[in-house]
């Protein structure tokens, strides 16, 4: 009488234990696949044409070539933004290539370098901006066409300070000072953002990498028409004053 009313109960809790099994034989499976690029792809389909050919199957060949660059340097990398444009677009998770645990850093299989450490909400805030990057009208796509990946902007760390200094760092390093960017405007005299009657004023004051930019001199002059890359759509010539 007993096993037969406990019957039932061994049945759920087998069926538990199978379900149980089940999800860590996925988990183990997830693991293992992690940077096999041949999972999803054949190669020589997606590999650039004049690629020289490739044996192995996983991410982790790619860094004997393509894992020289310092983090954070500015120069343009097409192969780190072409891959991950076509996987952010595509929606792939990251963690087909990528290795993360919260607090941990972020990183690739074979690659030297990886990014600062991120927590669970940071990670979470990086995965939307990467969709934006990858998409976006905005600045940080913008550069995206340029072949810029997020490390030339933020270096190793993916999230900014509040005065977001190491990111107006890198624009001067690339673009230069407002002096120079002032002294190569060619609209009028008394519309030129860069030689504000306020002084020297923060890059991203106006320029927003992951939303709308917007000139800032538009807060007090809302008559100006001031186009600004990564802005609202506006008058191929600023009028105004």
């Amino acid at each position: 009488m007993i096993i037969n009313v406990l019957r039932p109960f061994a049945a759920v809790i087998l069926a538990l234990g199978l379900v149980a099994i089940s999800h860590s034989a996925f988990a183990q499976e997830k693991v293992a696949t992690t940077g096999v690029c041949s999972r999803c792809h054949e190669l020589a389909k997606v590999l650039p044409d004049g690629h020289p050919k490739v044996a192995a199957t996983g991410i982790a060949a790619c860094s004997t070539c393509h894992d020289k660059a310092k983090v954070g340097a500015s120069a343009a990398n097409p192969f780190s933004t072409r891959l991950h444009t076509a996987h952010a677009q595509a929606d792939t998770a990251c963690s087909v290539c990528h290795q993360w645990k919260p607090g941990k850093e972020f990183t690739a299989a074979g690659f030297k370098h990886g990014v600062a450490p991120l927590a669970g909400d940071e990670f979470t805030l990086v995965m939307k901006a990467m969709k934006d990057w990858a998409g976006s009208g905005n600045l940080d796509s913008i550069h995206r066409g340029k072949n810029v990946t997020c490390t030339a902007c933020h270096g190793k760390d993916l999230i900014p300070d509040s005065n977001m200094t190491a990111v107006n760092g890198q624009c001067v390093s690339c673009h230069g000072g407002l002096e120079k960017v002032a002294a190569s405007f060619k609209g009028a005299s008394y519309l030129n953002p860069h030689a504000s009657h306020l002084g020297p004023i923060a890059c991203t004051t106006c320029h927003n990498g992951h939303k709308e930019s917007k000139a800032y001199c538009l807060d007090c002059h809302a008559n100006f028409k001031m186009p600004i890359p990564g802005g609202a759509p506006a008058a191929a010539k600023p009028t105004g004053k």
